[in-house]
């Protein structure tokens, strides 16, 4: 009997440790193998916790010791989001993003939310006294501010490696500077609430200088979200910790209050703010809440019920994307995140899963509020319920990433387990199930005992067995992603053959991941360029050409036809593609014109794509389409330098000088006069002005303004000017391309409409 306790001892404080150290570790834990550094890894992290987790839960019942589960009122709305999840990825447009996520954005998928469920119903029983509780929060505010400290290093430009990604004022070990801000004011409040019931002076000097670092950090970001988090948690500490105790250390709150103020002020008061400011600290660009609000209103209407799945709201950005936005400065970036995950749910899993979002956080509310009226000395659970209500905050002002929702579901796992303690048998209970006592009782002697062990065993294997499928599928995801890494460190070294080969290899144990056929395919077709443009081409060297263009094709339309059809970035991979052999396979321009169709199909207010399939117009000689192409491109954005500039170019061609030299001086009024294309502009209308009129060149047709709409005001981030003339085409050699893999470019085009 004493080598059993000793065993359930040993195996109790291993899963307390696990907890701990999870709490401390994943917010600063990171490893530059993968190609995302941070979030991917930090989920690797929590799945071999789990697994630890899982073991020791598998070795206890082997050992024929009793298990003990927690019962919420949270389980039942937490099993209804979980159902909705499976459903909405069963019904999800691409199945393997919704499983998965997507590229670098990892979370919230079916595999990241199931992991996390797993999480806290295993985790929770383990925490059976004070003592857990206690160390997994002192774990969770110090692994928090060691992040902080990071992200306070970095900006100050006093940097923690060598690394190119390390030495950025930004850098920090969660990855996003909006997720160490929240952390940071969410270790402000934890660490506040719990300094009002810390009796030791050590402890109370250790959480006072958290609160400092991370408050001085909050200050000087001086993000409006952040302070919303902060100003929630403050009002959580009035509510739920009894503030008398706090005043009642008199030295220790006037000390407190003091360093508060003096940070808040030195942070935001212009005269000392100035002074310590970095200018040059890039902001987090993420979607505004209007745009994100017209993306995910216009994803209900035509998907009401699940929506398009989980880790799908990239996909449903370039279709929804308003034309509004091709006025402002991120017209050209691809968001794959809304405002904040309430706007993420609706838009990636529809009213049904609105639903059941505000299901379960009414009654992790609820069990938050009934804190309020139990009785605990310790005060362990009204801390944990101060930060489990900051922690359901952040979803508001941002969107879910592995280390906020890990977080959130270890607050939650922290609150139910304190809830056992000072609230036993309202809102929480404990069941122990012991399976031994399923053997028959009848039998006696080493029958039962046989009997015992077997059931033990038949108890076990499942769930190891299931444990070990979910880590294997994730080893698989990790191995394919250190091998694209190291695809990336090989470019950067200019080892092409490196490159070339783990990308292979990447795609061999990952083939369902469209990335990495788009990457191998770019690859490839560098490869082909660089081979083809050497002198006197042997025949084996024109065959390796032609494999490497056959290969790149291959990887284009297997992104495209095959893994994500609804991902813009590979049809327009594809079309560049396409375009760049236009000098080496004759109907290569027919293809690449199909792909950015698709491409435009998928992204119809994008103004880029109409530039580029006009310039592929315009390099078939067929101007009139190419001009009409610019004209688009320049009414989908009126201040686009770059799409005036090309309809003049266009214009042009088709000897309408006048108002090629209208469309020239509208470029040049949106360019910055000290720039090497603004002299360009000059020139060429210089030389216009110069040149004799042509004929034809009427004066009655339509002016520039009735083309172009209103003149837009200069806009100082014009990309560079691009001359249509000027192509990126594939070097022409004599290369037998008639073995390359193809089908009509209608085909392709009739497919993707079916896939729709």
């Amino acid at each position: 009997m004493e080598i059993s306790n000793n065993k359930t001892f040993i195996l109790e404080r291993l899963s307390i440790f696990i907890n701990v150290a999870l709490g401390f570790l994943m917010p600063i834990f990171f490893l530059p193998t993968t190609t995302e550094f941070f979030e991917f890894n930090k989920m690797a992290l929590l799945m071999t916790g789990m697994v630890l987790l899982v073991l020791a839960w598998s070795v206890r019942i082997l050992l024929g010791q009793e298990i003990k589960l927690v019962k919420s009122t949270a389980d039942v709305p937490l099993i209804v989001l979980t159902g909705v999840f499976v459903l909405a990825t069963l019904f999800s447009l691409n199945k393997n993003t919704s499983i998965f996520g997507s590229q670098g954005r990892w979370f919230p998928s079916l595999f990241g939310f199931l992991l996390l469920v797993a999480y806290y119903y295993l985790n929770t029983p383990n925490l059976k006294d004070h003592f857990a509780i206690k160390w997994s929060l002192l774990g969770l505010i110090l692994g928090s501010t060691l992040a902080t400290l990071s992200a306070l290093l970095s900006y100050f430009n006093i940097f923690l490696g060598t690394e190119p990604f390390m030495r950025t004022p930004n850098f920090n070990t969660t990855g996003s500077v909006v997720t160490v801000a929240f952390l940071a004011a969410l270790a402000v409040v934890l660490a506040l609430s719990y300094i009002t019931y810390e009796k030791k002076l050590p402890v109370q000097i250790v959480l006072l200088t958290t609160t400092i670092i991370n408050l001085f950090f909050v200050g000087l970001i001086n993000m409006p979200g952040t302070w919303m988090v902060l100003g929630v948690g403050l009002v959580a500490v009035f509510v739920f910790t009894d503030i008398s105790k706090f005043f009642a250390q008199r030295v220790l709150s006037m000390f407190t209050l003091g360093i508060l103020v003096a940070i808040l002020l030195v942070t935001l008061l212009p005269g000392t703010r100035e002074v310590i400011v970095n200018t040059n600290y890039p902001a987090e660009i993420y979607l505004p809440l209007k745009e994100s609000w017209i993306v995910t209103s216009s994803s209900i209407q035509d998907y009401p019920l699940l929506a398009t799945g989980p880790s799908t709201f990239h996909l449903n950005f370039t279709r929804y994307r308003p034309l509004s936005m091709n006025n402002g400065n991120f017209w050209n970036i691809r968001f794959d995140k809304p405002y904040n995950e309430i706007l993420n749910t609706m838009a990636t899993m529809g009213i049904i899963g609105l639903v059941a979002l505000l299901f379960f956080g009414s009654r992790v509310v609820r069990l938050i509020g009934n804190v309020r009226y139990t009785s605990d000395d310790t005060g362990l659970s009204k801390i944990i319920a101060v930060g489990t209500t900051t922690a359901l905050a952040f979803f508001f002002f941002s969107h879910a990433t592995v280390l906020n929702a890990f977080v959130f579901f270890y607050l939650l796992s922290l609150l139910v387990a304190a809830n056992v303690f000072v609230d036993f048998g309202k809102t929480v209970e404990l069941i122990t199930v012991s399976f031994s006592s399923f053997a028959a009782v009848s039998t006696i002697g080493e029958a039962s005992a046989l009997k015992k062990e077997y059931i033990n065993f038949i108890a076990a294997v499942p769930v190891i067995a299931l444990t070990l499928f979910g880590g294997f599928t994730f080893a698989k995801t990790y191995a394919a992603e250190v091998y694209m890494r190291r695809a990336i460190v090989a470019a950067l070294n200019n080892e092409a053959t490196k490159t070339y080969e783990n990308q292979a290899k990447a795609i061999n144990i990952n083939p369902r991941r469209d990335s990495y056929h788009t990457a191998y395919a770019q690859t490839n077709l560098v490869l082909a360029n660089a081979l083809a443009g050497k002198q006197d081409l042997s025949d084996a060297e024109r065959q390796t050409i032609q494999t490497l263009i056959a290969q790149a094709i291959r990887s284009s339309r297997m992104s495209t036809e095959v893994v994500n059809p609804l991902n813009v970035n590979n049809w327009q991979t594809r079309g560049l593609i396409y375009r760049s052999i236009a000098g080496v396979a004759q109907n290569a321009t027919e293809w690449s014109i199909a792909s950015y169709n698709n491409a435009i199909q998928l992204d119809p207010t994008n103004p880029a794509l109409r530039l580029e399939l006009g310039g592929i117009y315009y390099g078939a000689e067929q101007y009139l389409a190419a001009a009409n192409l610019f004209r688009q491109a320049a009414a989908l954005k009126p201040n686009y330098a770059n799409a005036h500039y090309n309809f003049a170019q266009a214009l042009l061609k088709l000897n309408d000088v006048n108002n090629a030299r209208a469309e020239l001086e509208l470029t040049k009024s949106l360019l910055a006069q000290d720039t090497e294309d603004y002299k360009r502009v000059e020139q060429e209308i210089a030389a216009l002005s110069a040149a004799p009129e042509v004929a034809g060149a009427s004066a009655d047709k339509p002016t520039v303004e009735e083309i172009a709409g209103q003149q837009q005001p200069a806009e100082q981030n014009q990309p560079p000017l691009s001359n249509p003339d000027e192509n990126g085409d594939l070097n022409s050699q004599n290369i037998n391309l008639e073995a390359l893999p193809g089908n009509t470019p209608g085909a392709t085009q009739q497919n993707q409409e079916q896939d729709q």
